[in-house]
């Protein structure tokens, strides 16, 4: 199978730089996921991954080769476009026999292979149909039959489900990563879903302002993100502006208005501005039981209840807003607004980061 990579790519609009010295490796067989903001330069990556744009310069390779100046229609690679790009007076056997035959394959030939391609999306029985006759979820597994007919081991995916409704999405993604892995592809696939890109990924790509910030296994980047930027975009986090001082027996301390907090062995920036960052799964909530490290006493701002989730606002010492989630289990009563609790943020869930020279605002924007 093939692997793709793009080596120092930069691509810019005008005096929009929409790529940046990008260097990105999808090994054979990996799905890659590529998540950011609108405007973080995801659908140009694929574009010129694909050859449907140049590079103002670095290398695409396929397979070690490079093909800057290879024509999409050479580069053996399936690309599925944001729009479906249906054509809307073609039946579903035609749309996806369509590429076929422009490739030269004979009517027969192409039928073949269309057949079996619908019958690995589950359309064989609507082959006839046109799409205005098929739901939103029927068009999106045409175009993918389309993208994947010709045999290609690349698939490059532009928000593939992005156009479909909650719940249609979330039975989609289960049945293309099952796809993927039947066919063998190597698949590079945008979106700007952290839940998609956290379900799909083998590895997750964190875009921004046509830069890569961070590229890992997705629990990596979830865990120990590498900046607040991430830490933010990936998930939600709670920040804590302060400074970190040295502890006994070595420890550091985070302090800041009201709060005095042991941190984690080896995320020390003692002497310095910081900003502490927990995620709200990550507190841990008691009613009445004050023992422990890091314990705090809190005020409930306001509780919700969202699948099977307690989402719980309170204010910390120093009135300052926090984020806690708490799942929903036999016996928890949910606290009650202006109700006081304890809130536990262990020292191995807290993350600290220097604080940025921009200001922690403009290091958390996406543009």
């Amino acid at each position: 199978m093939p692997d793709l990579a793009l080596i120092d790519v930069r691509k810019k609009f005008g005096y929009v730089v929409a790529l940046k010295d990008v260097d990105l490796h999808v090994a054979d067989g990996e799905y890659a996921v590529v998540l950011g903001s609108t405007g973080a330069g995801k659908t140009t990556l694929l574009r010129v991954a694909s050859g449907i744009l140049q590079p103002d310069a670095g290398e695409v390779q396929i397979d070690g080769k490079t093909v800057n100046h290879v024509p999409p229609e050479d580069r053996e690679v399936g690309y599925f476009p944001q729009s479906y790009a249906l054509f809307p007076h073609m039946t579903v056997q035609e749309n996806v026999e369509y590429g076929l035959r422009a490739r030269g394959e004979s009517r027969e030939e192409a039928s073949e292979r269309v057949f079996e391609v619908l019958e690995l999306v589950g359309l064989a029985r609507r082959a006839r149909s046109l799409p205005s006759e098929l739901s939103g979820g029927m068009q999106q597994r045409v175009a993918l039959a389309r993208a994947i007919a010709p045999g290609f081991k690349i698939l490059l995916l532009d928000e593939p489900l992005g156009a479909l409704d909650a719940i249609l999405r979330i039975e989609l993604r289960h049945e293309l990563r099952l796809l993927a892995r039947r066919l063998g592809a190597t698949v590079l696939h945008v979106t700007h879903d952290q839940e998609e890109a956290l379900f799909l990924a083998d590895r997750l790509v964190v875009m921004r302002r046509g830069v890569i910030e961070q590229v890992g296994h997705p629990r990596e980047v979830y865990d120990r993100p590498d900046s607040i930027f991430v830490g933010n975009f990936v998930g939600e986090m709670n920040f804590i502006e302060g400074i970190v001082t040295a502890g006994a027996n070595g420890s550091s301390v985070f302090e800041s208005k009201g709060l005095a907090l042991t941190m984690p062995h080896g995320q020390s920036v003692e002497g310095r501005q910081a900003v502490l960052a927990v995620r709200p799964e990550n507190a841990r909530l008691n009613l009445t039981d004050r023992r422990g490290e890091n314990v705090l006493r809190a005020r409930v701002i306001s509780t919700t209840f969202s699948g099977g989730v307690y989402r719980v606002r309170v204010l910390l010492p120093g009135d300052r807003g926090f984020t806690a989630k708490t799942p929903h289990v036999p016996g928890f009563r949910a606290p009650s607004p202006d109700e006081e609790i304890y809130v536990q943020l262990h020292p191995s869930d807290l993350l600290v980061y220097p604080y940025p020279p921009q200001g922690l605002l403009k290091a958390l924007a996406y543009e």
